[in-house]
């Protein structure tokens, strides 16, 4: 296959990126090897897009995609398993369909979950730990469970939780959490939510599923009894497919300018693979609609 561009990523930058583009009258293909819309698909509520003033995650991509359906955008659920420059274009090998040849590159493939730092981490997975409360809730459902990380996504997923579980536990770092206030106001409303502030996760502990979490407060440690454990640590951009083409920072996030070119001509980079200061829905898509705008002007 050739074509003008190809979008590697279906959450929301890669969406909006091929609906300007076809907008635009350009041939592209947009390619995702997983669910469209990335990790958006795992937010249970969606409530600072303008437009929506409520909407699930799920629903959120659902509709995106559908407008990207609309305009008859060909879409690959497919993954590009390697990716290389020959001269004047570049080649991608799929997982599924071939390989194609394209002139073009949006790079879209955004971030996924950071692995919880304690020894032993993959043995719990299955039996006690989970990155997404909105998947796996409902298997704690009137338990007690930890929430580990205080930024808005923790925050979020563990007010999730307190409608699920008998008791939830958050624990913080710092000696204030780092969610915004619409999300620290509403922990405030609820009553089965106990914070341990100052305080770090340092092992979990398991028979033949999670029984307890040895946590580290004021220099001293102590274990908890919990049957489940969720961790909200940050993220890591998946960039490893464009590594050897462009320049990462030193978190391995894709350095662009101004117009989302990347340091290889030819190959621009939108949304959260991206070395940017936000990570939101709505700069996801003006990432993409800066990203198009900067192609079509060297067209």
């Amino acid at each position: 296959m050739k074509t003008d561009i190809v979008i590697i990523g279906a959450g929301v930058a890669g969406m909006t990126s091929a609906i300007y583009l076809k907008r635009a009258g350009i041939n592209c293909i947009l390619i995702e090897a997983k669910k469209p819309g990335g990790q958006i698909n795992f937010a249970s509520d969606v409530e600072n897009y303008p437009g929506f003033e409520k909407i699930s995650g799920r629903d959120f991509s659902l509709k995106v995609f559908e407008q990207v359906k609309s305009l008859s955008v060909d879409y690959l659920n497919d993954e590009v398993v390697s990716l290389e420059k020959e001269i004047d274009e570049f080649v991608l090998n799929t997982k599924n369909n071939g390989v194609i040849f394209s002139k073009n590159i949006i790079v879209a493939t955004g971030k996924k979950i950071k692995k919880l730092d304690v020894p032993n981490v993959n043995s719990y997975l299955g039996v006690g730990l989970s990155y997404c409360a909105t998947c796996d809730g409902r298997f704690f459902s009137g338990k007690d469970v930890l929430v580990v990380g205080d930024t808005n996504k923790a925050i979020e997923e563990a007010l999730y939780l307190t409608n699920i579980c008998n008791k939830v536990t958050i624990l913080c770092e710092k000696s204030v959490l780092r969610a915004d206030s619409f999300y620290v106001e509403k922990l405030k409303e609820v009553n089965n939510v106990e914070i341990i502030y100052n305080s770090s996760l340092k092992e979990l502990v398991k028979k033949e599923v999670l029984i307890g979490a040895i946590i580290e407060k004021d220099g001293e440690q102590s274990q908890i009894n919990i049957d489940g454990c969720f961790a909200y640590v940050g993220y890591v951009p998946n960039s490893e497919l464009v590594s050897h083409l462009v320049e990462l920072n030193g978190d391995n996030y894709i350095i662009v300018d101004e117009n989302k070119q990347t340091s290889c001509k030819g190959i621009y980079a939108v949304g959260d693979v991206t070395d940017t200061k936000v990570y939101q829905l709505i700069t996801a898509a003006s990432d993409a609609v800066i990203a198009v705008n900067s192609y079509l002007s060297c067209k």
